[in-house]
């Protein structure tokens, strides 16, 4: 099967969902969509409805958390740090690392 953009796409962000979720760190609209290959404010409609796994990724500036996201909607542990992915090369380098981890873990023997 030939990959679509769209499908790589989703893979792509997919893997930043799961990254973030289990690093539970945000990320930008912008870091994210340059990651992607697409416009920021594209970002909402790539990610769909509003969802726990989806709302780690935020605005800057003002609170740093997801745009018109109902309360019951963002992840609990939202603020638990007040870092915050910014760059496309800080979320890159943080997905690699965190692949190797997930590899090692994944792989090792039980």
């Amino acid at each position: 099967m030939i990959k679509t953009d769209s499908t790589t796409r989703q893979e792509k962000l997919d893997e930043v969902l799961d990254y973030l979720n289990d690093k539970q760190m945000r990320a930008t609209y912008g870091a994210v969509a340059k990651h992607l290959g697409v416009l920021p404010r594209s970002m909402g409609q790539i990610l769909g409805d509003p969802s726990p796994r989806a709302s780690w990724v935020v605005t800057t500036g003002g609170e740093n958390m997801p745009t018109d996201y109902p309360a019951e909607e963002i992840h609990p542990n939202i603020k638990r740090t007040s870092l915050i992915i910014k760059s496309t090369d800080a979320l890159e380098r943080g997905l690699s690392v965190w692949k190797g981890e997930t590899l090692t873990r994944t792989s090792a023997p039980v």
